[in-house]
């Protein structure tokens, strides 16, 4: 939906000055591919290829095209809830239809209109299906697997009930994560819920186990992991302390301390998990496991904090309170770094927009509102009533609630890295 009418300028200048756009990111994607420029270069070409159809489409086209986004998951949670990728694992060459049915229990003729409309590619004979460079990613074996299903079931859910949860007055008029519309779907399996979609999860163990297996997965699918070639790192001295704020399984912080041994990391985490997949941290003591609930305290005295994919999943009284807990582990020479989707805002223009209050260095770029990124931010709305992803003035408001100061703002694309500091007159 567009906030105004746009200026006056032929839709054809407007092409034209799109395809120098698609062509120029392309080849910027092409030239920093495999490398932490990747996403933002792929941001702006999908936005640019987006918005070209848009221009050129007939508009009730582009609302058709709308209306029907919702058969593709659906088909993605079919196909992911039988483990469909698996089995073609087993037919490099492609298997047809039939074989798949038997081996799911899915009648056949129903289970080739879903295959088809998921295609990519066209296959050697009729109804014949092998995996390609997407389907790989929903093997059972990859975590991404298990975000898919998470989008497509929990979250799908959720969606599914959006209007009636905001139609009624008990679940429309709160933020109560205990009435928002994952929970208005599944009202009659829980009442009186504090925590949601987490309190749910503890009725439904396989899927408490699967939405951990999603966050590792929800990591490559944002390209999370390139903020390990920020150069934030690179000034840290040997023995320099990292602090993972709700670290989960540890997927960010094993992949820091390979990447730079020299440092030590403090996470809330199973050492079990990195008895297996890196011991040498573990023997050589860089890796300290503390299990701390961040709404009471956070280990003090650390160089830095790091927490990705936390502020988001609370409103901003249950933020405030981790931010004000991580402020006061802080040193004043610490730095915080929060790892998070910042929504740019619809309308044109940057800081003009911000409130007058908003203090943002010179040195920021506000987030363009031509991008997007629908994924994380769809999440939120509809799973839980405090998920909340927020602008850049809503963050640098947010930590200055809790006497911080943001000083540097780092676009991987996806995700943006936010560096904050202790607020100037909160060391007075």
């Amino acid at each position: 939906m567009s906030t105004q009418i746009l200026p006056t300028r032929t839709n054809r200048e407007k092409v034209q000055d799109l395809l120098k756009t698609i062509t120029a990111a392309a080849q910027d994607a092409m030239n920093v591919y495999d490398s932490a420029g990747y996403d933002l270069a792929m941001r702006v070409l999908e936005t640019a290829c987006e918005e070209l159809c848009v221009t050129l489409a007939d508009p009730a086209h582009s609302i058709g095209r709308r209306m029907v986004m919702g058969f593709e998951p659906a088909c993605l949670n079919v196909v992911s809830g039988a483990n469909v990728a698996d089995i073609l694992s087993s037919f490099p060459d492609g298997v047809h239809v039939g074989e798949i049915s038997k081996r799911t229990g899915l009648e056949e003729s129903k289970l080739a209109r879903i295959m088809r409309l998921l295609v990519s590619r066209r296959s050697s004979g009729a109804d014949v299906f092998a995996n390609n460079r997407l389907s790989q990613n929903m093997l059972s074996t990859n975590p991404v697997s298990a975000t898919v299903g998470l989008s497509t079931d929990d979250v799908g859910i959720a969606i599914a009930a959006l209007r009636d949860a905001l139609c009624n007055p008990e679940y429309a008029s709160t933020r109560d994560p205990g009435k928002s519309p994952f929970m208005y779907a599944v009202r009659n399996e829980i009442t009186n819920s504090k925590n949601g979609l987490f309190d749910w999860h503890d009725l439904h163990p396989e899927r408490q186990k699967r939405f951990g297996l999603s966050m590792i997965g929800l990591s490559v699918v944002t390209g999370a992991l390139a903020v390990l070639n920020s150069p934030i790192w690179e000034g840290l001295g040997d023995n320099s302390s990292v602090c993972d704020v709700g670290a989960g399984v540890g997927s960010f912080a094993i992949e820091l301390a390979q990447e730079r041994p020299h440092l030590k990391i403090t996470l809330c985490d199973l050492p079990v998990f990195w008895a297996k997949e890196y011991p040498q941290a573990v023997e050589e003591g860089r890796v300290e496991f503390l299990p701390a609930d961040i709404f009471k305290e956070v280990p003090e005295g650390r160089d830095v904090y790091y927490a990705r994919h936390i502020i988001h999943v609370w409103d901003d009284p249950g933020a405030l309170i981790i931010l004000k807990n991580m402020r006061k582990a802080m040193r004043r020479d610490s730095k915080l770094l929060i790892h998070e989707f910042v929504c740019p805002s619809p309308c044109s223009g940057g800081r003009d927009l911000l409130p007058a209050s908003t203090n943002v260095p010179q040195n920021i770029s506000i987030p363009s509102p031509g991008t997007k990124f629908s994924v994380q931010h769809g999440y939120d709305d509809a799973r839980r009533a405090q998920f909340e992803e927020r602008t850049l003035a809503d963050y640098i408001n947010l930590g200055a609630m809790a006497g911080l100061e943001l000083r540097e703002m780092t676009d991987f694309g996806e995700l943006h890295l936010l560096e904050f500091r202790v607020a100037d007159a909160d060391l007075e």
